[in-house]
């Protein structure tokens, strides 16, 4: 007997190829009626059929005219099983379903979206959420063409994965939109379309003739520019990567007024939150400007990677977005050279390092028994760790071997599923190397290695000795036997210039030679995941080297450093006395202030631009420095009154800076802003939303806490807001109170996604005053969604707590100590 549990899986006896869809959608009373008919092939005879479906109520059906006998519900396995009056043989057929469905409030499946008096229906269905719109066959594997038919209100846009192929009014009001067919097989859970008043840029077409456009809720259209023009530029990037040509026809980019995710895939028809398409140099940062076009780059690397050629299952998720988070990244480097977005990917390294670096963190790859399971694992590894694991063995391959054996993939695989082992068999076969065993060591095993260097000079060059371990963010955590297969690439400066040495450290220790090296950087470009060691030879050889690496490498050097202080391998002393680190922390920020000013100057390069921010905020929240505190709040008044737009560059930064000492008078004006700009100006609603948080005045701040949990903020802004909230030293305790207060009523029924925001947002609580009741709580509040997550969080407590006990006392004396001891 079939076990019909939260595991299970449909078998393959039953195989659909396509699906026409028809919805009539009904914005006022927000409820959804729909058609079907899927052709299906049966592999054997049987009177049932077994479908996906959730909170739908199925009215009709039959096969090829057979009549539904009756249909029945297996709640936990989402599914819908089907017995028809008498046995349908083996064959293909034809599968007719009528049921009907509401419009839902929360974030997935097909839901609503609310803007002012503006009303939105759109689609939300990875990872498995197709079914709570339409009975289907909602698993990856199971890929159909796809042909839609929306009715919906007169007077809005329908946009979905296809062109419009043909629209009519017809009676009471309404108009029916038909869509062409995809041109090629996709998942379920690729499937979007929306209906709304939204208003789009002018059509543009990229060199190959695919027409692009943006869509946003009114007013927010013009500022689109640069979003669309980054979907074209991409566009024509990616199909010479890739060597296919765009497999969907059309690009449309939608901003949907509520929207859970940053951004999806959705294959022609890609959906944004609206402050990731309306932002142009008029109204954005060059910091929001990256993050746009490299949001772009990423969800269109999906089109070949994830929509063309799709995993099997939700295991290789990972894949799914570690490769489009990489190749995004490569294309957003190459398009924008004058960014050095290489700086940016090393920079987001440290949040994989740091979960990865717990005893509780998970491989890259690890079995999802479900959809939901898959889910929770939308984080910082299977994202940031998995595209750094990428960029390493491209490191080690070289990238033309990487990219031949991309193209191998891609071409094999089009239109089908694949794994991760199909790809790893395809990088054999480019570069020569067995790749496959490598990258199975690093995906299937949690962790990563640190790497210790020992370094002798002798003959006009240097030896290595080498070992590695796993490395533990506590330092107290039990060894482990681990080791990887690790892909070693070393920086090393000669008499004639720099050069690259690569090895694979595949055992627990090895020895190398390096004839002409001066001094070695173990992790070239910062490329490697990995963390590293020199002993006190090799630090005092790499001190004359430091000035010759790159940008990314000197960041990856102190971020390596700090990691090492945290751990207690390298003391705070020796960190705080490295003579460079320490001029920063001391008198870096006032010069720089004092030389960049607070507004922008004809001819500014982008480092400059967005190095302004970071020190008004370093100056005004870390430093408390009254005059930044005083001109921030100066500025803002006038930027309120009108008299003196802020910048875009500066004006994030500004804004909540002015709001740290600010009353309920200034938080009602920041509110009101907020409020105005929802229809004027994405990013300034941003801005005013997020300064919030910075108010610390105690009976302010409880105002900001209780909006979190109001209508007055989105649900899908929530999470952003409530981990700097717990963050900030005069906040947390107001914001640590709205959390426990709200937890059963608000955050317990939210999304799996929401709920994870907040356990994380717990686990920075990393005092020794919070950490008992947090953990407490924590455990207290522990549920299978969140199960993964508690655990991080918890053992995130407890090392940083004991982390910053240590640090504190090592830096009490350090400051104690006499000057030449230091």
């Amino acid at each position: 007997m079939t076990e019909y549990d939260r595991n299970f899986r449909l078998t393959k006896d039953v195989l659909p190829s396509r699906y026409d869809l028809r919805f009539h959608l009904d914005l006022d009373h927000w409820t959804s009626t729909g058609w079907e008919r899927i052709a299906l092939t049966s592999k054997k005879a049987s009177r049932e059929i077994v479908l996906h479906a959730v909170e739908l109520d199925i009215t009709a059906a039959n096969v090829d005219g057979i009549a539904l006998e009756n249909a029945r519900f297996e709640t936990d396995a989402q599914v819908a099983i089907l017995r028809f009056a008498k046995e349908i043989p083996a064959g293909d057929h034809a599968l007719e379903i009528e049921w009907t469905g509401g419009i839902r409030e929360s974030l997935r499946g097909l839901y609503r979206s609310v803007r002012g008096e503006e009303r939105y229906a759109a689609t939300q269905f990875e990872a498995a959420d197709a079914r709570r719109a339409f009975p289907c066959f909602d698993e990856p594997e199971f890929k159909a063409k796809f042909a839609l038919e929306l009715v919906h209100p007169s007077g809005n846009a329908a946009i979905a994965n296809m062109p419009v192929a043909s629209g009519e009014d017809i009676a009471d009001h309404r108009t029916r939109t038909r869509f062409r067919e995809t041109p090629v097989r996709i998942s379920t859970y690729l499937v979007a379309f929306t209906v709304g008043p939204y208003e789009s840029t002018p059509e543009t077409k990229t060199p190959s003739k695919i027409p692009v456009r943006c869509w946003l809720p009114p007013g927010l259209a013009s500022q689109a520019i640069f979003a669309r023009d980054a979907h074209v530029r991409s566009v024509e990037w990616l199909q010479d990567y890739t060597a296919i040509p765009y497999p969907f026809i059309k690009v449309d980019a939608i901003g949907i007024p509520d929207f859970e995710a940053g951004a999806m895939e959705n294959p022609g028809a890609i959906t944004y939150r609206t402050r990731l398409l309306a932002a142009d140099e008029k109204n954005a940062s060059i910091v929001t400007l990256k993050g746009v076009f490299s949001t772009a780059a990423h969800e269109l690397t999906h089109m070949w990677w994830g929509d063309l050629v799709t995993m099997r299952w939700w295991t290789d998720l990972w894949l799914n977005e570690s490769f489009a988070s990489f190749v995004g990244e490569k294309c957003t480097a190459a398009l924008n050279p004058e960014w050095r977005y290489w700086r940016d990917f090393v920079a987001d390294n440290t949040s994989a390092f740091n979960l990865d670096a717990l005893a509780s963190t998970h491989p890259i790859s690890i079995e999802a028994k479900n959809a939901e399971e898959a889910s929770e694992r939308f984080d910082a590894i299977t994202y940031t760790k998995g595209a750094a694991v990428l960029r390493m063995i491209e490191s080690y391959l070289g990238e033309d071997a990487f990219r031949a054996g991309v193209r191998i993939y891609l071409n094999r695989h089009k239109e089908a599923n694949a794994s991760a082992d199909d790809f790893w068999h395809a990088l054999d076969e480019a570069s020569g190397q067995d790749v496959t065993s490598i990258m199975n060591a690093w995906i299937k095993e949690p962790g990563h290695p640190i790497v210790t260097i020992e370094v002798r000079r002798s003959n006009g060059g240097l030896d290595l000795a080498l070992s590695q371990t796993r490395y533990f963010s506590d330092k107290d955590a039990k060894p482990s036997s681990q080791r990887w297969p690790a892909p070693l690439v070393l920086r090393y400066g000669t008499a004639n210039g720099m050069r690259e040495h690569r090895l694979l450290l595949a055992t627990a220790s090895g020895h190398v030679r390096i004839d002409g090296a001066e001094w070695i950087y173990p992790n070239a470009g910062g490329r490697g995941f990995y963390r590293w060691q020199l002993d006190e030879a090799g630090d005092r050889l790499l001190d004359a080297g430091v000035k010759q690496l790159a940008p990314e490498e000197r960041l990856s050097l102190v971020d390596n450093a700090w990691a090492l202080t945290r751990t207690g391998r390298a003391s705070l002393a020796s960190f705080l006395t490295e003579g460079p680190f320490a001029r920063f922390v001391e008198s870096f920020y006032r010069p720089i202030f004092e030389q960049i000013g607070w507004r922008p100057r004809d001819g500014e390069d982008s480092d400059t631009r967005e190095k302004r921010a970071r020190v008004i905020g370093m100056l005004g929240y870390h430093a408390a420095a009254e005059d930044i505190r005083r001109g921030a709040r100066d500025r803002v008044l006038r930027h309120l009154d009108g008299t003196e737009p802020l910048h875009p560059d500066g004006a994030g930064t500004i804004i909540g800076v002015a709001a740290t000492e600010g009353d309920d008078a200034v938080w009602d004006r920041y509110v009101r802003r907020m409020q105005a700009a929802q229809a004027t100006d994405a990013q300034e609603e941003a801005r005013f939303r997020q300064a919030l948080i910075s108010f610390e005045d105690p009976h302010v701040a409880r105002r900001t806490a209780d909006a979190i949990f109001s209508s007055t903020i989105r649900t899908q802004d929530r999470g952003l807001m409530i981990i700097p909230f717990l963050q900030g030293r005069r906040t947390r305790d107001v914001g640590w109170s709205a959390v426990r207060e709200h937890w059963d009523t608000d955050i317990a029924t939210a999304e799996p996604l929401l709920k994870q925001r907040f356990v994380q947002a717990v686990g920075q609580l990393a005092q020794q005053n919070y950490r008992d009741d947090a953990i407490a709580f924590l455990e207290a509040k522990r549920t299978p969604d969140i199960e993964e997550t508690v655990k991080q969080s918890v053992e995130r407590l407890r090392v940083n707590t004991a982390a910053a006990e240590r640090l504190a006392k090592e830096l009490e004396e350090s400051l104690a100590a006499p000057a030449g001891r230091r």
